[in-house]
């Protein structure tokens, strides 16, 4: 059984379920309006103010205030006029505008540079609220500070731990993140 604030998931209705999650997913979902509009999707009221931290927490603030019309730039459909990296910033503001109990980011920082998913990931570490964070992912730099990380294959769970002691006991994890070239398993 799946669990929400101990709550039985199928006890509960799908509309006070999907308001407890925020999602970005790795395939950007933009429309055609501003990107305060965009950031703002699932809280239309959202002060401006708001709309701007969301935006910080993600990354996208510097390079949304120095387009000309900064907030309120319109967008073209499905983010034309944006990079994937930026599409992909706002996205995870949306997701962060909610401030949701249950933050689901699914392989959505792909797009993203190194320095600029560095500072995302340590953005979600130091969240202003209580918040679970499913982080769905293949690069290193997604898993390695995971308090867990679960392994699956053909749709089963086959290993579960931390990222180190997986490199260690675990040979299909080792090799899903070897092709990367960024392992290094620390011995004890």
């Amino acid at each position: 059984r799946v669990t929400v604030d101990g709550h039985d998931v199928r006890d509960v209705t799908i509309e006070s379920l999907r308001n407890q999650i925020g999602i970005a997913p790795q395939t950007t979902l933009l429309f055609s309006g501003t990107i305060r509009d965009n950031i703002a999707f699932g809280r239309p009221d959202a002060a401006l103010d708001e709309v701007r931290e969301a935006a910080r927490l993600a990354q996208a603030d510097k390079f949304i205030e120095a387009l000309p019309l900064g907030y309120d730039t319109p967008l073209g459909e499905s983010g034309a006029g944006l990079s994937g990296g930026q599409q992909q910033r706002v996205a995870l503001a949306r997701a962060l505008l909610l401030r949701p109990p249950i933050l689901i980011l699914d392989d959505s920082m792909s797009a993203l540079d190194a320095d600029t998913k560095q500072q995302f990931v340590r953005a979600l570490r130091a969240l202003p609220w209580v918040c679970t964070r499913f982080v769905l992912g293949e690069q290193v730099g997604t898993v390695e500070e995971a308090d867990l990380v679960l392994v699956m294959n053909q749709g089963q769970i086959v290993a579960r731990g931390r990222h180190q002691e997986l490199l260690r006991s675990n040979p299909m994890y080792a090799n899903l993140l070897a092709p990367q070239g960024s392992l290094e398993v620390a011995t004890a």
